[in-house]
């Protein structure tokens, strides 16, 4: 699944620590899900699409159009802690999940993969 062109914003820090500006950035997260042979549905599905409607929901709610140094507390909010911070929050809710990938820019991709 992808949710595309989401905007946030964010802090970039500059090196006495101190605030140097804001930015913002279109992110494009997608979810990797996976599941062996066995696990999948009888359709063949690892998770049926509709399924995943409450993920988008919560990108909406809780990152789009939001600051992203007050959404992720605790952590520098680059697009390697982004989706290792959308992982955590998503791996027991969707246990399939095998990675996460965010791009703020169409050249540039992380991914968040556990293990």
């Amino acid at each position: 699944m992808s949710c595309t062109s989401r905007p946030a914003t964010y802090w970039t820090a500059s090196r006495a620590g101190i605030r140097a500006r804001a930015c913002t950035g279109n992110y494009i997260v997608v979810l990797e899900l996976s599941a062996h042979d066995d696990a999948r549905a009888e359709s063949g599905f690892v998770r049926d699409f509709r399924d995943l409607a409450v993920f988008r929901k919560w990108v909406d709610a809780t990152l789009d159009h939001r600051h992203l140094n007050e959404v992720m507390e605790t952590t520098s909010p680059s697009a390697e802690n982004l989706a290792k911070w959308i992982y955590d929050h998503w791996c027991e809710g969707l246990p399939e999940l095998s990675a996460v990938k965010v791009s703020e820019t169409p050249k540039t991709w992380v991914v968040y993969q556990p293990g």
